[in-house]
């Protein structure tokens, strides 16, 4: 069963995907220990800059950290999510605020695989080069470094 969910209320009650929960907890609340709670041990995440010695948190926390460093505001919509039993996917609108203040907006697309209410396996589509090109040339340099 496929089900399309838009930032929905649903029978007078507020729907909740897993996916929105990652995309609330993680990055819109600023919340990395969300990470431990959400991802698996054993994910692979697929389209991001993550260790790819690694599974789960350790790979995609340093990614995690290099971005928030150099946004220390982030907001994603995730609409709409449509989702079945294992997967879910949404289109985002991500809009960001570095620490000296310029704000980037960007899209993407994200798919998530789900077992036992944790995240094991996401393909990632974001539009970095969007984002790259708002940044001020020394902003841009910056962010590109390797860590």
């Amino acid at each position: 069963m496929i089900t399309l969910l838009f930032t929905a209320v649903k029978k007078n009650f507020m729907v909740q995907t897993r996916l929105q929960r990652w995309y609330d907890e993680v990055w819109n609340n600023s919340n990395e220990d969300s990470i431990d709670d959400l991802m698996d041990e054993r994910a692979v995440i697929h389209g991001l800059e993550t260790e790819a010695a690694q599974k789960g948190p350790h790979a995609f926390k340093p990614f995690y950290r290099n971005f928030r460093e150099g946004f220390p505001s982030v907001t994603i919509t995730a609409e709409p999510i449509i989702t079945t039993d294992e997967f879910e996917a949404a289109h985002c609108v991500v809009q960001a605020t570095t620490k000296d203040g310029q704000k980037v907006n960007f899209t993407g697309l994200s798919v998530a695989k789900f077992e036992n209410g944790k995240l094991v396996e996401a393909w990632n589509a974001f539009d970095f080069h969007s984002m790259n090109k708002q940044l001020a040339p020394s902003v841009a340099a910056e962010l590109e470094q390797p860590r």
